[in-house]
């Protein structure tokens, strides 16, 4: 793993090997989300693609009261507003690209942003929860 983690560095000039307590605390930072600039923040977890984060960034980027961090290569978004003033336009942003977002943490007043592609999964558990299609869709 030293000689994976060697070659990282050697090809990356930015990379850098941590010590154990050092990667530990890096970790941490990341995992209990405190790279966002609010002490309660509201965080949507987004699938992300480079392309679509590419076309996402200007806009992301021009506005005070959002953070955002990528993870597993890009494939992750996470984004952080300091209050649910932003949502709406999240939302708009989120449709206009087809990308839907999901509330992990905080007070949003909404669970789900963007557009959300049905899958047969869903399908069926709807047909068998509601037959006569009674309740809107979630």
């Amino acid at each position: 793993v030293i000689g994976i983690a060697e070659d990282v560095c050697r090809t990356y000039k930015e990379a850098q090997l941590l010590e154990e307590a050092e990667s530990d605390a890096f970790w941490r930072s990341i995992t209990e989300m405190s790279w966002a600039e609010s002490e309660l923040p509201i965080i949507f977890k987004v699938p992300m693609t480079c392309e679509r984060f590419l076309a996402m960034q200007p806009a992301l980027g021009g506005r005070s009261g959002i953070s955002v961090h990528l993870s597993v290569a890009g494939g992750v978004c996470w984004i952080a507003l300091d209050n649910d003033g932003h949502i709406g336009w999240l939302d708009q942003q989120f449709h206009s690209l087809r990308i839907p977002g999901l509330a992990v943490r905080g007070g949003s007043p909404v669970t789900r942003l963007g557009s959300w592609p049905e899958s047969q999964m869903q399908q069926a558990i709807k047909q068998a929860m509601d037959p006569q299609g009674k309740y809107a869709k979630a």
